[in-house]
């Protein structure tokens, strides 16, 4: 460090969610599109937000907008279909347990999309319900099928 710069003490926890949704919004098709009205002043806002997060303005109001923790949620399932199993729910262990309440909801609100075997999908089952438990939360419909 030279001098007179001070260390910071904050790091950047993030990075991944905005890369996710970059990644998203580019290899996802659009077909489809969204307007609304917004002042010149409103808009000006938005894209220089845009600009500090280094996405054009599309990426970024669809980061602000869409579910993180639901896409995550599905990403970490997803993983736990492959060939290293073991530590894609090492992670989901991870995620769930980082989330709070209202996270936790709107992550598992949706079945997991990836065909999973029996054994895995009540290993990710039981994983959703003792999470909820320990947020006093009830658990997903889904996960009493």
């Amino acid at each position: 460090m030279r001098a007179g710069q001070q260390a910071c003490q904050y790091v950047c926890i993030d990075d991944k969610w905005t890369s996710s949704y970059t990644a998203l919004v580019t290899r996802t098709p659009k077909t489809a599109q969204l307007q609304i009205r917004l002042s010149i002043a409103q808009k000006s806002a938005i894209q220089r937000a845009a600009a500090r997060a280094g996405m054009d303005m599309s990426a970024y109001v669809l980061s602000r907008v869409l579910s993180v923790p639901a896409r995550a949620f599905q990403d970490a399932v997803r993983n736990c279909a492959g060939d290293e199993a073991r530590f894609a729910l090492a992670e989901l262990n991870s995620l769930l347990s980082s989330l709070s309440a209202g996270e936790l909801r709107e992550a598992a609100d949706a079945s997991p999309t990836v065909a999973l075997t029996p054994y895995m999908s009540n290993t990710i089952a039981a994983m959703v319900e003792l999470a909820s438990a320990r947020l006093g939360i009830a658990p997903p419909a889904w996960n009493g099928r």
